[in-house]
C-alpha cells in the first residue's frame, strides 16, 4: 500500500471514528449514526478500490457503514466500459455487501436490488 493510500485511509477511518464518538457523547445511539467512508472526494481510483477492499475495518466503529458509489469515476481504470459503468458498479455493490456494508446508496436501484437479493439468497444457503 502506498503512503498516500495509508494516509487517506487513516484520515477516513480516524475522521469517522471522531465523528461517531462525538455523536455518541451527545446522546445519539449507534443506530442513529451512519459511517460514510466518502467515495468521491480527494481520492483516485486506486484509493476507492482500497476503501472497498478494507471496508470491514470500519465495522470497528460499531455503526452502520454506507457505501455510495454509483457509476463514479473510480471505474475509469476498467478498460472498455466507456461512460456506462453499470457492470463495474454492480460488482462493487457485491464487494461492499460481502465486506459488511450495511447501506448501499446507488442510482441504478432495480439492478442493484437484484444483486442484493442474489447475495442474500446465497448467504441463506450457507
Amino acid at each position: 500500500m502506498s503512503t498516500r493510500s495509508q494516509y487517506l485511509f487513516g484520515i477516513s477511518l480516524t475522521s469517522n471514528f471522531r465523528e461517531s464518538t462525538t455523536c455518541r457523547t451527545r446522546g445519539y445511539n449507534r443506530e442513529q449514526i451512519i459511517v460514510d467512508p466518502v467515495f468521491g472526494f480527494g481520492k483516485g481510483p486506486a484509493q476507492y478500490f482500497e476503501l472497498i477492499d478494507r471496508l470491514e475495518e470500519f465495522q470497528a466503529l460499531d455503526c452502520p457503514v454506507m457505501v455510495e458509489h454509483s457509476q463514479k469515476s473510480m471505474f475509469e481504470i476498467i478498460d472498455n466500459q466507456g461512460p456506462d459503468w453499470l457492470f463495474p458498479a454492480l460488482s462493487v455493490t457485491t464487494m461492499a455487501v460481502e465486506r459488511s456494508a450495511n447501506i448501499i446508496r446507488v442510482h441504478d436501484v432495480p439492478e442493484n436490488a437484484t444483486i442484493l437479493q442474489t447475495v442474500e439468497t446465497a448467504r441463506r444457503r450457507q
